[in-house]
């Protein structure tokens, strides 16, 4: 595999490599939110941003751009400590001090030889998606089965994932990895706590709708009469046709702050999904969905037992439950939501950089 950087060679601060597959000026994600807890905690972070991994993407780009689906989102200056590097960075020999920790998000053979040659001293493999599933359109790296299969195989590798399901389907594949659940961004936890008296009775779903989110129960709770409220990009014309003619008033996505702020402001925030992906997700926006205060109700997620939290499973109920919700004054206190602080300790012990803390069961 080669050699590894000796420990005693790192500088002070020490160093994480994130190897993204999404851009930093994307949907605020997973892969954006611990590189900044990170650099909180006195870390130097590399983001590598993904390059081209297939012809296809390189050739449907101006199509995609002009039909306005390359999503471009302002996240402001990377905090202090963040190093932003586009993809020439990937053919680049090594130039950069060696990394202390590497979280990996995308399994290739460019992605191996970066990682081998810059120098680490310990992998974290982060397999939220199951790339076997994902929609063509994202573009899943050639040969990542293999990949996959050598950093797991590593002797200075480890696996992680954000949700139950997804550890199920590694375990499957042979691979071991430790559940680390997203959290809630510092903009919700810190929002101001709106009284139910002064909450919209309407029900909000945010974030970016793709064929995983159930468009059919949002109508069908259209239908039932009840006023919902899309805010973030929608994937393709068919699903926001259907949603238009719903009657269901779809708006651009937000920043986090003022997106944060916003959703405070519902009574009732909606998380549904169906179809073969759902099993195994846990959206990065569940926590800040339970930090808003608001109800949170769930169509075909496993989620944390919380009391402001309903899950169902089938149209009917997603629909029975959103307006039992309506009708049901929240509890002015929120159920307290981890921080990506604390994911980023879990990542740390992980990697065996810090103790572990105990079991964390949200």
């Amino acid at each position: 595999m080669g050699s590894w950087a000796d420990p005693g060679s790192a500088v002070a601060a020490r160093r994480l490599l994130i190897v993204s597959s999404i851009r930093w000026n994307y949907l605020w994600q997973r892969h954006q939110a611990l590189a900044v807890a990170a650099a909180n905690d006195g870390w130097q972070v590399d983001f590598l941003q993904p390059r081209p991994r297939t012809i296809r993407q390189v050739l449907t780009f101006p199509l995609r751009a002009l039909r306005r689906e390359v999503l471009t989102q302002d996240h402001g200056e990377p905090p202090l400590g963040v190093t932003i590097l586009g993809p020439r960075h990937w053919l680049r020999p090594r130039a950069r001090p060696s990394y202390d920790v590497a979280l990996v998000y995308l399994p290739d053979r460019m992605t191996e030889s970066f990682v081998l040659r810059n120098g680490v001293r310990k992998v974290i493999y982060d397999a939220v998606l199951d790339w076997s599933t994902v929609p063509s359109d994202w573009f899943p790296p050639l040969g990542w089965r293999s990949s996959e299969r050598r950093i797991a195989g590593w002797a200075h590798s480890a696996l992680a994932t954000d949700a139950e399901g997804m550890a199920l389907v590694l375990a499957d594949r042979g691979y071991f990895a430790e559940v680390v659940p997203p959290a809630a961004d510092d903009a919700f936890v810190e929002a101001e706590n709106v009284a139910d008296v002064d909450r919209k009775p309407r029900a909000l779903y945010f974030g970016s709708v793709r064929p995983e989110v159930d468009v059919r129960a949002l109508v069908a709770l259209r239908s039932s009469g009840v006023d919902v409220d899309v805010v973030g990009p929608v994937a393709d014309s068919d699903l926001r046709t259907q949603l238009v003619e719903a009657g269901i008033k779809v708006g651009v996505p937000i920043g986090v702050a003022e997106l944060a702020c916003l959703a405070a402001t519902y009574r009732v925030i909606v998380l549904p999904y169906r179809g073969e992906r759902a099993s195994t997700l846990m959206p990065a926006k569940f926590w800040n969905c339970v930090a808003t205060g608001a109800w949170v109700v769930c169509k075909d997620l496993e989620t944390p037992r919380l009391p402001t939290v309903r899950t169902t499973h089938s149209t009917e109920d997603f629909v029975t439950a959103v307006l039992e919700a309506l009708d049901t004054p929240v509890e002015q206190s929120r159920s307290e939501s981890p921080t990506w602080h604390t994911r980023w300790r879990r990542m740390l012990a992980i990697a065996g950089e810090v103790p572990r803390e105990g079991p964390d069961n949200l």
